[in-house]
């Protein structure tokens, strides 16, 4: 008995502490996404593809495989406009 209670508090505690984690924003509150810096988003671009792409991994005239673009935002490929006093994301 002695140790069911003591269990029993020890999960409540457990949960309480667990429970103190999840506070965060109200659910009907609004995050943008977007802004004039794209500073809430990591861009991952694949290859730099030629007009005659075949579907294999890109190679050089050594017949090396080229690396992908990784992560930056290559040719400003992703942008921000402003269209009606709204932010749109602009891909090319």
């Amino acid at each position: 008995m002695k140790f069911s209670i003591i269990s029993s508090l020890a999960t409540l505690a457990l949960m309480t502490f667990l429970l103190g984690f999840t506070k965060g924003k109200d659910k009907n509150e609004w995050t943008d996404l977007l802004d004039k810096d794209l500073t809430k988003w990591s861009f991952y671009l694949g290859y730099n593809f030629k007009a005659t792409y075949d579907g294999s991994v890109p190679r050089d005239e050594h017949g090396d495989s080229i690396l992908p673009v990784g992560y930056k935002n290559f040719n400003n490929v992703f942008s921000i406009v402003k269209e009606n006093n709204d932010l749109v994301l602009k891909v090319n």
